[in-house]
């Protein structure tokens, strides 16, 4: 029982801490509830922002292109200018001119390539922004607890662990404290049987005593033996 109790003290002194740790870990986990965090996904973040940025930078330069292929005065409106005059106008080497009209064909169809690749190439805005919110979210959760945003996943892990464990600490103090009940009251009517004997021991003792101080001619003497119960933290074997 003394065992029992001594431990069930050094927990006890414990609870309220293990309790503040409980809540504290907790409230971490609840900032991360709604955070798809796996092994790698801040990594994962920062990759596919790279590639949108790339994306971007490709669409830019393909904005560009199509600047110089469909602005006024662009290149592929002298081609079509010489391509109508070469037509309209008999050279003298009429082979090389049909050379090179063809040429100037396969320029002009090259570039309606270009110019329909450039139209359909460029960045999912939705997906930009949705990549960007989750960066900047798991930055200020990593400010908040002053972590290294790509070591986010790893502290998820640990808290998660730290809080079965906690709330496994804690539910063995309460265990704890029931088997002290337990123990105690098994405690208390071993002691109780204990007085009992005593009392009946006690009681036989003081009348053969008062007996005795009868047959020494000392009737006027009394004999009486006090009880008194012990405080808890004296109780021993003995009761």
């Amino acid at each position: 029982y003394n065992a029992v109790k001594e431990k069930y003290r050094n927990a006890q002194a414990k609870k309220e801490q293990l309790k503040v740790s409980i809540v504290e870990l907790e409230a971490f986990l609840t900032d991360f509830a709604n955070v798809d965090l796996s092994e790698s996904y801040y990594e994962h973040l920062l990759i596919k922002k790279n590639l949108i940025k790339q994306q971007m930078e490709v669409a830019d330069l393909y904005d560009e292109v199509n600047k110089c292929f469909s602005a006024q005065n662009s290149i592929t409106d002298k081609l079509l200018a010489l391509q109508r005059y070469l037509i309209r106008n008999k050279q003298k080497d009429e082979q090389k001119t049909s050379l090179f009209l063809d040429k100037i064909e396969q320029q002009l169809m090259l570039a309606d390539e270009i110019l329909a690749e450039a139209n359909v190439t460029g960045v999912d805005v939705a997906e930009k922004e949705d990549v960007e919110a989750a960066i900047s979210r798991l930055k200020q959760l990593a400010r908040k607890y002053n972590l290294s945003a790509d070591n986010l996943y790893d502290e998820l892990c640990i808290t998660k662990k730290k809080l079965i464990e906690s709330k496994q600490e804690l539910l063995d103090f309460e265990n704890l404290g029931e088997t002290l009940s337990e123990k105690s009251r098994n405690f208390k009517k071993y002691a109780d049987k204990i007085a009992a004997e005593r009392l009946a021991i006690i009681t036989r003792i003081e009348s053969l005593v008062m007996s005795n101080l009868a047959d020494l001619q000392m009737k006027k003497t009394a004999f009486k033996i006090e009880i008194k119960d012990l405080p808890e933290n004296k109780w021993n074997k003995q009761g």
